[in-house]
């Protein structure tokens, strides 16, 4: 349907962003974690702002994805409507868009080498415990709904009859590939779910008493909030390419069913005119002669 395609696409651009705002994070791990790109006060905001809607957008759109596949399989014959679709993706990229505009006159970004990016806070007290909670519900709220459909629509796919023809095989194929999709974002987002949680478990006394380790202080958030949020944006394609045949036709590594009708279209004409020509190659005086290669077929001009 056009909203589903419309979250596959959203959810493209989002995955596109991640991967280009992790080269400057990249690029540290290469120099020592100097600030270089990190030196400027205005690059930093815009990359800590900017990214760190990234991940809570595709959270987001995972969710919606998986909810309303979910209810498609439980309700086969619920109709979901479009626009609410739409509307809510707008509406929830437009609170982060104010989010972002918040943190940024209320808060102050500074470089943090043992993490290995630019990180925010406040010295408002209000802002700084309310962002801390706008961002433990941007994580970890929709992980339990992605969490809850996963298993509900993959328990019910496992109970159901295996579809051989029509429909419901492009029904049973279409919600396999959204519950392998929601399970490895389940996977590489593990880590950003399980700091997050201790982040807010530990609030002022950080990195007391969970990252206090060169592992969990140095590389935790590295692995959990870049590492895996880009494996994740790069390993959805690769899903696409073996289970959606239009991502791959628009790849160029499949040909189109149209084509593949023309192409057998056309063979299924030229076969009898070329048989005709070969069997009956006969030519009276330049002007063409009617022959019949076998009762009830056609009769074809050579």
């Amino acid at each position: 349907s056009s909203g589903i395609n419309a979250e596959y696409g959203a959810i493209s651009c989002t995955d596109i962003c991640i991967c280009f705002f992790h080269i400057p994070v990249t690029a540290l791990l290469f120099n020592g974690r100097k600030a270089t790109f990190f030196r400027s006060v205005l690059f930093c905001e815009i990359w800590e702002y900017l990214y760190g809607m990234l991940p809570y957008y595709s959270m987001f759109l995972v969710m919606l994805l998986t909810v309303t596949r979910t209810i498609a399989i439980i309700q086969p014959f619920t109709k979901i409507n479009t626009l609410y679709v739409y509307i809510l993706m707008v509406c929830y990229g437009a609170f982060l868009l104010l989010n972002v505009l918040l943190k940024l006159f209320l808060g102050t970004t500074w470089y943090i080498k043992e993490v290995g990016y630019c990180v925010s806070s406040s010295e408002d007290k209000a802002w700084f415990w309310m962002s801390k909670v706008l961002d433990l519900i941007q994580v970890v709220l929709p992980s339990i709904i992605i969490f809850i459909s996963f298993w509900l629509s993959f328990d019910r796919l496992l109970r159901r009859p295996n579809a051989q023809m029509g429909a419901w095989k492009v029904r049973h194929k279409v919600s396999m590939t959204i519950s392998m999709f929601t399970g490895l974002f389940l996977f590489w987002n593990l880590p950003y779910f399980t700091n997050t949680i201790m982040l807010a478990i530990a609030s002022n006394n950080y990195p007391k008493p969970f990252f206090t380790s060169t592992f969990m202080g140095s590389y935790s958030w590295l692995i959990g909030r870049v590492l895996f949020v880009v494996l994740n944006a790069t390993t959805n394609p690769v899903l696409y390419m073996f289970r959606m045949k239009g991502f791959a036709q628009w790849l160029g590594f499949r040909k189109k069913e149209e084509d593949k009708g023309k192409i057998k279209n056309n063979f299924k004409y030229l076969m009898p005119l070329t048989k005709a020509l070969t069997l009956n190659p006969a030519i009276n005086n330049g002007r063409a002669e009617t022959k019949r290669l076998r009762p009830g077929n056609r009769s074809v001009t050579v």
